[in-house]
């Protein structure tokens, strides 16, 4: 199996997991890695930009320009049946399509695949994306699920050697330190079979990955990057 994937599907959930059995969605946790996400500070209260943050659009005045100028020649097709991830589809001005059981993304002539949850019942969307998770897992490709967790981040504790630790990336955007993320984070799963580590975390639940999730925290500016370095348009943004 090639070690440089051709393909990536990213499938973001709004909410967090019930207690629900989702083997496919544990697989790519137990055969991956995983991690926490760190959102940025959103500018108004009942703000929701988590997919433009997940797409690395967030701030952006024109995201058409932003995604051409950071990910170069990747393609993107976004599927969701949300009206605003739908909104920024049009805006980048790239392929777009409603949620379906049926999606297969090798019939999908694109680099990155993102799907959203936004708007499904939390139920149905955790089956939804168990389903189209199992019927893509033998393509070879990039397969990443994130979700909103239950609890805050990381307690903000103060150490002594916080003053002499290099400053972690998922605090800096752009190469310039961020002062504030939001205190919630997502969890995400992560795996390329050939390429990516494999940590010691077996299922997709906040407490496992939180205990045994070896990628720490992205800020989620970074996260298409990363997938974008994968399939070879980004720079490896650490570099």
């Amino acid at each position: 199996m090639s070690h440089i994937p051709k393909k990536a599907l990213i499938c973001y959930c709004p909410y967090a997991r019930p207690d629900i059995n989702v083997p496919n969605i544990d697989q790519i946790t137990e055969r991956g890695c995983s991690g926490q996400i760190a959102l940025e500070m959103e500018p108004f209260v009942d703000s929701d930009q988590a997919v433009a943050q997940l797409l690395g659009l967030f701030g952006a005045i024109d995201i058409k320009s932003e995604f051409k100028q950071r990910f170069n020649d990747m393609s993107l097709a976004i599927v969701s049946n949300d009206i605003d991830t739908l909104r920024i589809a049009n805006l980048l001005g790239c392929h777009h399509e409603y949620i379906s059981t049926q999606l297969k993304i090798d019939q999908l002539p694109f680099d990155v695949i993102f799907v959203d949850f936004s708007g499904f019942d939390d139920q149905d969307a955790w089956n939804t994306m168990n389903t189209i998770m199992g019927q893509n897992s033998r393509l070879g490709a990039i397969q990443c699920v994130v979700s909103s967790s239950i609890a805050d981040g990381a307690e903000n504790t103060q150490h002594w050697w916080d003053s002499i630790r290099p400053r972690q990336s998922h605090l800096t955007k752009n190469g310039r330190p961020l002062e504030t993320v939001q205190e919630k984070t997502f969890i995400y799963s992560y795996l390329h079979l050939g390429s990516s580590r494999q940590d010691g975390a077996s299922t997709f639940t906040e407490s496992d990955i939180r205990a045994n999730g070896c990628n720490g925290t992205i800020l989620a500016w970074h996260l298409l990057a990363e997938v974008g370095h994968k399939l070879g348009h980004v720079p490896k943004y650490g570099a």
